[in-house]
């Protein structure tokens, strides 16, 4: 991944402990874990998204930043050992207001939004597990690539903003890469 150019991308790994990550060139500059926990003695219910919030207007960002997240579609746990499923719409709804903060930061700062596929930056990066690794195979994937990530989050964020990276580069400003393989022949077609 090295000799990427692409326009600084922070990327974010929404959840009650988000990762976050601010990718330069094909570095990691800064990177962390930003604890937004559940109310605490104050009781308020919007705590967590103020906390999201602070930490995306104090932070000391580049110009012309892009802001890259995962885009889930379903919050549905799968047990591995037994395959039991369940639905957790309480993470949903978590999700959904961090992303919602998120993107309204962005647009007032005026940076580029990326939602990125889960299956697409874990298969892009190329974790063990392809689509569906897990957080352990995140991190030593991420590892295996020279970083140390304190958390499995912020190696999340670090997987989700190298991928970015590399997409924006490879596209240029137009967007990130198409998902489908049949998608990006109709495109490598076009262009010759």
């Amino acid at each position: 991944m090295r000799g990427i150019v692409a326009p600084p991308v922070l990327a974010l790994d929404l959840a009650t402990a988000c990762g976050w990550a601010l990718v330069v060139d094909d570095r990691v500059a800064r990177s962390g874990t930003l604890r937004l926990p559940a109310p605490g003695a104050d009781g308020h219910p919007g705590r967590r998204y103020h906390d999201l919030l602070a930490f995306l207007r104090r932070g000391d960002w580049p110009e012309g930043l892009a802001l890259a997240y995962e885009d889930v579609r379903s919050h549905q746990r799968t047990e591995r050992a037994t395959g039991r499923r369940w639905f957790a719409t309480t993470a949903a709804h978590v999700y959904g207001g961090l992303r919602a903060v998120a993107e309204a930061w962005a647009y007032d700062i005026g940076a580029r939004c990326l939602p990125v596929g889960v299956g697409e930056w874990k298969q892009g990066l190329g974790c063990a597990g392809g689509s569906h690794a897990t957080k352990d195979e995140v991190m030593r994937r991420v590892r295996l690539l020279g970083f140390a990530p304190a958390s499995q989050d912020e190696a999340d964020a670090i997987g989700i903003g190298l991928y970015a990276a590399r997409q924006l580069a490879w596209r240029g400003l137009g967007g990130l890469a198409m998902r489908s393989q049949k998608a990006r022949g109709r495109l490598q077609r076009a262009s010759r």
